[in-house]
């Protein structure tokens, strides 16, 4: 019996996702830098060794010291930089080969900040509206790059790219035909900077292209439990996702065909998808015939929707029926939207098969 939400991933599914993406990269030529910001697992983080891979992606500092500290030495900062913390950089970059971003042309200024060696990558916008310069603001490029190419301290160490839009598409067409887009900018910037390294992170893309001329870094991070999203997208298939939670049941209503668990908005997050145009779906638990079935009721049989949030409520649509079976006291598995998001809500995993504890970075 589950006493609140826990976390469990598949250890074997995590290696299976880790050794085909990084297959991937070396088929295409491409660095993997993998983003750590999805698991924050030190434990995880080891996995990548049996490949060889011994860069990373974190989104904060806090991250790349945790990681620094567990024998990372090259730390790309995947985060606009911060200028109260640039004492932290540089003592950061006294201990490891830190990369950092620069997204907007006022922070300039604050790179004056940095003494000790760095990489700085520009970051670049090519259509998502998050961070970046807009590629198609060719000039301002030029004359960041100019500017830290000025600096004693600073390596120009390329353009970085974080394709968000994809996770907004529609299927798998559609992501492709953001890549392709992508593809042209980047050949653009290739042909006026020569030889300058470019670095590509989002999951979507990596995981179903088959065209990446131009990119010489892959700075993917959801691969490696991928999720309900990545799922509707077509970036993976069902026995690929290695995460979900076991939530308590609290209440069943069969009259209203609902079923609540302890599982809320500070478990699942409020990332939604609107599948069909139906309404939103914040998760789906599994069937009982699913792997990740934990003592489910046999009649079970086909997958429920999480379809309301609160802060510690989940509300599951279910059947007259299946309300009837799914009693408090029992626990419920989910799969959420944004594993992301998910995982970065608690402290450990339970790895599902051994139940053993993997401890994550303190929150």
């Amino acid at each position: 019996m589950t006493e609140s939400p826990e976390l469990y991933i598949n250890e074997e599914v995590v290696r299976r996702n880790i050794e085909k993406m990084s297959r991937k990269a070396l088929h295409y030529g491409m660095q993997l830098r993998p983003h750590f910001k999805t698991h924050q697992c030190a434990e995880v983080a080891s996995w990548f060794g049996d490949h060889h891979i011994s860069r990373c992606a974190v989104s904060s500092l806090k991250m790349a010291w945790y990681f620094a500290r567990h024998g990372w030495k090259d730390i790309l900062i995947a985060f606009p930089l911060i200028p109260a913390q640039a004492e932290e950089y540089n003592r950061l970059a006294q201990q490891v080969s830190l990369t950092l971003f620069l997204s907007d042309p006022n922070s300039l200024r604050f790179f004056s900040m940095i003494r000790q060696p760095v990489k700085v990558m520009v970051e670049i916008d090519t259509g998502h509206h998050r961070t970046g310069i807009g590629v198609w603001e060719e000039e301002k490029i030029w004359q960041v790059v100019q500017h830290l190419q000025q600096n004693q301290f600073i390596e120009f160490g390329g353009f970085a790219v974080h394709a968000g839009e994809t996770y907004h598409c529609s299927g798998e067409s559609a992501v492709g035909e953001a890549l392709a887009r992508n593809l042209q900018h980047i050949k653009k910037l290739k042909a006026r900077y020569p030889g300058a390294c470019v670095s590509y992170g989002d999951t979507p893309s990596l995981s179903l292209g088959a065209d990446f001329e131009g990119i010489d870094e892959a700075r993917p991070g959801n691969f490696v439990f991928y999720d309900l999203m990545q799922l509707n997208l077509g970036a993976c298939d069902p026995e690929e996702i290695a995460l979900h939670l076991l939530c308590p049941v609290v209440a069943s209503y069969p009259q209203r065909k609902q079923v609540v668990i302890h599982g809320g908005a500070v478990h699942l997050s409020k990332e939604y998808l609107s599948i069909n145009g139906g309404e939103p779906v914040y998760g789906h638990v599994v069937a009982a015939n699913h792997a990740y079935a934990e003592n489910m009721p046999a009649g079970i049989k086909e997958t429920m929707e999480v379809i309301a949030l609160s802060q510690e409520h989940g509300i599951i649509r279910a059947t007259h029926g299946q309300a009837q079976q799914i009693l408090p006291g029992q626990s419920l598995p989910v799969i959420p939207v944004h594993s992301c998001l998910a995982a970065s809500q608690f402290n450990y995993y339970r790895e599902m098969k051994t139940r053993r504890i993997i401890p994550k970075m303190s929150l």
